[in-house]
């Protein structure tokens, strides 16, 4: 079976979409005790009746979970120090699929 992959890792996008969901594990930890209907109720059993759509520009203070705001400090140092233009040397085909692949290269 071929599964696509890409061939470069886009830097901003991964700082992106990390910051997102630091901002979602701040949400969490702010609202944990907070008796929210979404959290308790008829349907506490679905844990995605929760979510809602509407979109908030909350985002808790630094500093008030200490050991969170360590734990998102080390997960930014990590991407930041991750090799972004490494690009795998590696075929996730198998052997019998590379060589139509290599036929059509060599006829263009």
């Amino acid at each position: 079976m071929f599964v696509p992959t890409l061939n470069k890792t886009d830097e901003q996008q991964v700082k992106a979409d990390c910051e997102e969901f630091f901002c979602c594990l701040r949400l969490e930890a702010h609202f944990h005790d907070s008796g929210d209907e979404h959290h308790e109720g008829h349907n506490h059993h679905d844990p995605f009746t929760r979510f809602d759509n509407t979109t908030s520009t909350l985002t808790p203070p630094d500093g008030k979970f200490l050991a969170l705001d360590y734990c998102i400090d080390r997960c930014r140092q990590s991407i930041a120090s991750q090799n972004y233009t490494w690009r795998p040397n590696f075929s996730n085909l198998k052997q019998e699929g590379e060589k139509p692949i290599t036929r059509l290269k060599m006829v263009q």
